[in-house]
């Protein structure tokens, strides 16, 4: 077997040389990389002819930023959640975070703790996954549940904007059956397969896209309804009186303030939440798809969970 070659790039990647050595060859890594072992399920393992593409300093670094981010999220969460039924719903929260603390310290300090290859530090991914988007999908679904009842309130009608059931009833089968296939993610540490373990790990990536594009959806569905009723509840308050449930002017002032509030957070709120998931879609995609992509997930999985705890972290300091 020759020198690792995926493309986009040439042969033992932009930072090696496939080098002759006696009758074979080997990838020669230079400026701090070494050969590619994590995820790299194309070639036999711990090869001296794979891709120079792992830089241990830097996939360190994003492992102490990650944890980092994640325990500041602890802290903020610990410090606004007063009331037990504020820590009651910011539990599978701060769980996840400090689950991603615990995973992110347990790499910092075991170097060859690979994903798919170390079953404890695999485990752990899947409880952060589990645990992240649980509490994903229950908190939407409440803040969106609560908004649309109190906006039908104020324009005094039955009729709430909900987004479409087909794609409610799909997100909430894809959150429950993620619990099963999300297994995946340890699972190849038992087999020894190089070709199963690719193909199992590639389906849970091609899951979970799917997923992150139909939370998105979601949202942006809901959300969008949402903003449609709040523009026309203030156009109508322009045009001429409006009846709502509130005789008072004062009162009726205070709620025309509270609708511009709204519209401002959800559209930040919307493009926040779009952006992330966008960028989820197509880094996962992207591994399903090309070789080299995949191979960057050594990269990726710590730069993804910082993606997330940085947009967390924003909303609370907000």
């Amino acid at each position: 077997m020759g020198c690792q070659q995926e493309w986009p790039v040439s042969k033992c990647g932009y930072n090696g040389e496939c080098t002759p050595l006696n009758n074979t060859v080997f990838c020669e890594c230079s400026g701090g990389f070494s050969n590619l072992e994590e995820l790299n399920f194309f070639i036999e393992s711990k090869s001296n002819k794979a891709l120079c593409l792992y830089h241990e300093n830097l996939v360190t670094g994003l492992y102490v930023v990650c944890a980092v981010t994640a325990l500041m999220n602890v802290a903020l969460l610990s410090k606004a959640a007063s009331t037990r039924s504020q820590r009651k719903r910011a539990f599978l929260w701060v769980l996840s975070d400090i689950l991603t603390a615990v995973w992110a310290v347990y790499r910092i300090v075991n170097h060859d703790a690979f994903m798919a290859d170390d079953i404890f530090f695999s485990f752990i991914s899947v409880m952060i996954a589990l645990a992240k988007i649980t509490g994903a999908y229950i908190a939407i679904g409440k803040f969106l549940k609560y908004m649309q009842v109190r906006v039908a309130r104020m324009i005094n009608t039955s009729e709430k904007p909900s987004s479409s059931s087909i794609l409610k009833r799909t997100v909430k089968f894809l959150v429950v059956s993620s619990y099963v296939v999300f297994q995946g993610i340890w699972v190849p540490t038992l087999l020894d397969s190089n070709r199963a373990k690719l193909v199992l790990f590639r389906c849970v990536m091609a899951y979970a896209c799917l997923l992150h594009l139909s939370m998105v959806g979601l949202i942006h569905r809901g959300i969008a309804a949402l903003e449609s009723d709040l523009r026309d509840f203030i156009a109508l308050r322009a045009d001429g009186p409006f009846q709502s449930r509130s005789t008072s002017t004062s009162h009726s002032d205070s709620e025309t303030e509270w609708i511009r509030q709204r519209l401002s957070q959800f559209q930040t709120m919307r493009k926040g939440i779009e952006f992330t998931g966008f960028v989820s879609v197509f880094i996962t995609l992207s591994g399903v798809l090309f070789n080299y992509a995949f191979l960057l997930w050594t990269y990726l999985f710590p730069f993804h969970m910082i993606l997330l705890n940085t947009y967390s972290f924003l909303n609370l300091f907000g």
